[in-house]
This record gives structure tokens, sequence and C-alpha cells, in this order.
């Protein structure tokens, strides 16, 4: 069994791949994904003049054709489905995903990153506040400002608010990605460090 994870942590499992048969296994995300399951199933396999519906039970769903030797079955047990393809297509895989339950570890820490981003945004924004109360600006942007607002002062405060706010968003994102970058190459030095020590104890054994 092959577990695989697409980047929105949604986990499937496949059963079985070979020449004839594939075989997933997946956890649905809510209770209106077995319908949408058979009808993007269907939809899919029409291409391939694979479009005969031969069962459709309330657990239970069966695609055919009269002129192709094969199946797709699709069975729901409690809120798992399992796909099966026999001498067709395998199904689209975005197929699956899109139906599948998001795992809720990944998802907190989502929902996490994009409150800490809010938080985060709401401080640049105090902070370009603070400047314009202590008269602290930018020269450059309240100038560039001034000009696209035609010498309107409360037009003015809300475009340097602003293109300060993006200003401070770049230079953010500058400084982390200059830190991966020093963190990369601290790590390099201690591998470096440390094949040297390897090379030196080899040559003291010899």
């Amino acid at each position: 069994m092959q577990p695989l994870s697409n980047n929105a942590g949604v986990d499937i499992e496949i059963l079985e791949n070979n020449n004839q048969k594939f075989e997933v296994r997946f956890e649905i995300k809510d209770k209106n994904s077995w319908d949408n399951v058979k009808l993007k199933l269907l939809e899919f396999y029409k291409q391939y003049d694979i479009e005969k519906v031969i069962s459709d039970k309330e657990k239970s769903w069966m695609l055919g054709s009269d002129t192709i030797k094969g199946y797709v079955e699709a069975t729901l047990s409690d809120s798992i489905i399992t796909i099966t393809s026999f001498k067709f297509p395998e199904p689209d895989m975005s197929i699956i995903k899109s139906e599948t339950r998001e795992d809720k570890t990944r998802k907190q820490t989502k929902m996490t990153s994009d409150v800490n981003h809010i938080v985060d945004e709401n401080l640049l924004y105090e902070q370009v506040w603070d400047e314009i109360e202590n008269n602290n600006k930018i020269k450059s942007l309240w100038s560039r400002a001034f000009a696209n607002s035609n010498g309107n002062l409360e037009q003015t405060k809300a475009l340097y608010i602003k293109y300060r706010v993006e200003d401070l968003k770049i230079n953010q994102n500058t400084i982390t990605t200059s830190s991966n970058i020093i963190d990369k190459e601290s790590d390099w030095d201690k591998k470096y460090a440390r094949l040297e020590q390897e090379v030196r104890k080899e040559r003291n054994d010899y």
C-alpha cells in the first residue's frame, strides 16, 4: 500500500497499481463527496467513450462499456471511498484529491499561519501610523504619495500608509530570504568542517 499526500495535506492510499488494475481509497471530506465523486468519474471517463452506468446503489457504483472490456467501481464504507479501475485508464487523481478530507493538523497550521500574517500586517500599519504621528516619515515615499494625491493631505496620508506597508513587507521578505541563505551556508560550513575532521582522522590512522 502506497500512501500519498498532495500539497493540501490530503492522505490517499493506493492499494493496487499494475497493468490491469488500479485501486485507491480515501476519506471523504463531507456528505456530498460520494455523489460528487460519481459525477466527476462519469465526466472523466466520457473521453474514453466509457459512460454506461451498470450499477448505482446507495453505497456502490459501477461504470462500464459495451465496447471495452473492464469496469470502474466505487464503493462507500462509512466515510471511506474505494475506487477500482480494471482494464480501464486510471481515474484522474485530482478528482480524488478534491473530495478527500484535509488533514486537521495541517489545516490548523495553515489557519495559525494566516492569523499570524494578519497580526504581523496590523503591526506594520501601527508602525507606519506612528511614523506619521511622530513626523518620522520616509521623505521619498511621502513625496510620491503627495504627488499622486494632487496635494490632498488626507489622501497623501492614505497613500503613504499603503506605500510604506508594502515597502516594509518587501523588507521583511528580503530579511527572511537572507536568513534562510545564511542558515544553509552555516549548515554547509558545519558539514565541510566535519569532512575535514574525518579526512584528518583517516590520515592519522594511516
